[in-house]
């Protein structure tokens, strides 16, 4: 009897002990994508995936393969986008709008024939999903252009934005250097923070954007931001005749006014430059808000004294418009003008640019062929 007790008991105790496992590691789970939902609500969206990748892999399911495939989308991954939504309509519980999005996704990535095809095989109707997608331009129909690589300028991060000064000195944006990976904490899993990293860029793993320069002989050196507590520095524009650069920032700002719940935003500044191609002073302009709304990407058209912007401030289109504000000599701004419709619609416009009679920016709220597209209007 005594021995029956004893494995009895043995018994008991392991099985005991395999369901708190299988319950704790079903919990520690739920944690994990909890916290990357809560990195998601923070724009923290590469750290997000990491730790839904990570959720999907020690347990496969609908629900994580579906968030991936959103996390994706917000960064505009479009292959891997189309990856997780190809995952994510294999479970029985893919809805409607799941097989939606997967074939928007086809359509970004170059899949659609295929995704077409398959779907038919399996009975969807595809048709009835297509009433419902967006229509993109067919890239067959346009003018094809010549793209050169900048081989010199380019490295293995994001490197984009060419400005020149009087001096021949090139001025862009990179990310380039180390990357970084967060760590899940390992206590308190809320993730609550709306603070910018100081270890890098939490929305891209990478580090922040710095503005370099290339001077005449093909030297390479970053430029470094005069406003104090910058992270992002990016979007430079040189106005040749003022001898000054326009750029816009995101600063280190923690509280204002005892209040820490707040979200930072972008503003622009400019600077004197050097012969030597480095920055004298800083000047921001008078229609920031670091923490009401953002404005970036300047580009300055010394022909018609305007400084061209795109913000999300009150009063506009729909997401960010474009936006001018001429100057003096004296560098006094005027008021904000939208410049409305046709440029500006309830989509996303920014990076402005004007070359001549043509204004150049991109969009998301235009036909387009995926993602956010460049495009060119006449103006005045």
């Amino acid at each position: 009897m005594v021995l029956i007790m004893k494995k009895t008991l043995t018994i008991l105790s392991i099985s005991a002990a395999l369901f708190l496992g299988n319950v704790g590691g079903a919990e520690a789970q739920k944690t994990k994508v909890r916290y990357a939902d809560e990195q998601m609500t923070l724009m923290n969206y590469q750290h997000a995936i990491e730790i839904y990748e990570a959720a999907y892999a020690k347990k496969p399911n609908y629900a994580t393969a579906k968030k991936t495939a959103e996390a994706y989308d917000q960064v505009r991954n479009y292959d891997k986008s189309y990856e997780w939504w190809k995952n994510t309509v294999g479970y029985e519980e893919a809805e409607t709008a799941d097989f939606l999005h997967y074939l928007s996704a086809a359509q970004k990535s170059a899949h659609l024939d295929e995704v077409e095809s398959e779907l038919a095989a399996k009975g969807v109707n595809v048709d009835s999903l297509q009433t419902s997608l967006e229509t993109f331009i067919n890239t067959k129909t346009r003018k094809k252009v010549k793209l050169e690589n900048a081989e010199a300028l380019n490295s293995d991060g994001s490197d984009f934005v060419l400005t020149e000064d009087a001096n021949g000195n090139k001025y862009f944006v990179s990310d380039r250097g180390a990357t970084f990976t967060q760590k899940m904490p390992g206590i308190r899993i809320d993730g609550r923070n709306k603070f910018f990293s100081e270890e890098g860029n939490d929305y891209t793993g990478r580090q922040y954007f710095s503005v370099y320069k290339e001077n005449e002989d093909g030297e390479i050196t970053e430029i470094i931001s005069n406003v104090p507590g910058t992270y992002n520095f990016a979007d430079p524009s040189y106005a040749k005749e003022a001898g000054v650069l326009f750029y816009s920032v995101t600063r280190d700002i923690k509280k204002v006014k005892k209040n820490r719940d707040i979200t930072v935003q972008n503003e622009i500044y400019y600077s004197n430059v050097t012969p030597e191609g480095t920055l004298e002073g800083f000047m921001p302009v008078p229609f920031n808000d670091s923490i009401g709304y953002s404005v970036m990407n300047p580009f300055v058209d010394e022909s018609s004294k305007r400084l061209y912007f795109a913000s999300d401030m009150p009063g506009g289109m729909g997401g960010y418009d474009i936006y001018y504000s001429e100057y003096d000599d004296e560098m006094n701004f005027g008021t904000p003008v939208n410049l409305g419709a046709p440029v500006n619609t309830e989509g996303n416009e920014t990076h402005p640019f004007k070359k001549d009679s043509q204004f150049y920016f991109s969009s998301t709220g235009h036909p387009r062929v995926g993602g956010m597209d460049v495009y060119v209007a006449d103006i005045s």
